[in-house]
């Protein structure tokens, strides 16, 4: 677990956060970046972030944490995954606005399938795509 996190002045004119459907899911979603890992990873199972995030609380419920899952995901703001028939899940933006994660320990949960390198190489109409 990370020894601190910063949180970004951005996040009091983001549209996102200020359209969160409650002031639960605004913590949630604070209190995510305390419990992933150096690369923004989680373990997508709401016993697991609950206990993580809220180890001291008997009135949060695996329910409201699913609801506020989903509306991150419906932005965007998480990305879901599957690795060998397990969950998991990452924040793409989260190495934008955490600095210090590399001194951290390397992430122990597997890399989104889409972000995983390839031997591919670029078609010319791709790389004349990328270029623009």
């Amino acid at each position: 677990m990370p020894k601190y996190r910063q949180l970004h002045t951005k996040i009091i004119d983001s549209f996102d956060f200020n359209e969160m459907p409650d002031d639960f899911t605004r913590v949630v979603w604070m209190l995510l970046m305390v419990i992933l890992d150096s690369e923004g990873r989680g373990i997508d199972n709401m016993a697991w972030v609950k206990s993580k995030m809220f180890p001291l609380r008997n009135n949060v419920e695996l329910f409201q944490l699913s609801e506020s899952f989903e509306w991150f995901a419906g932005r965007k703001m998480i990305i879901r995954y599957q690795f060998n028939g397990r969950g998991y899940f990452y924040i793409p933006t989260f190495k934008d606005y955490q600095s210090g994660t590399q001194k951290e320990a390397p992430s122990l949960l597997p890399c989104p399938p889409e972000l995983l390198p390839t031997n591919s190489i670029l078609t010319p109409e791709q790389d004349k795509n990328n270029s623009k």
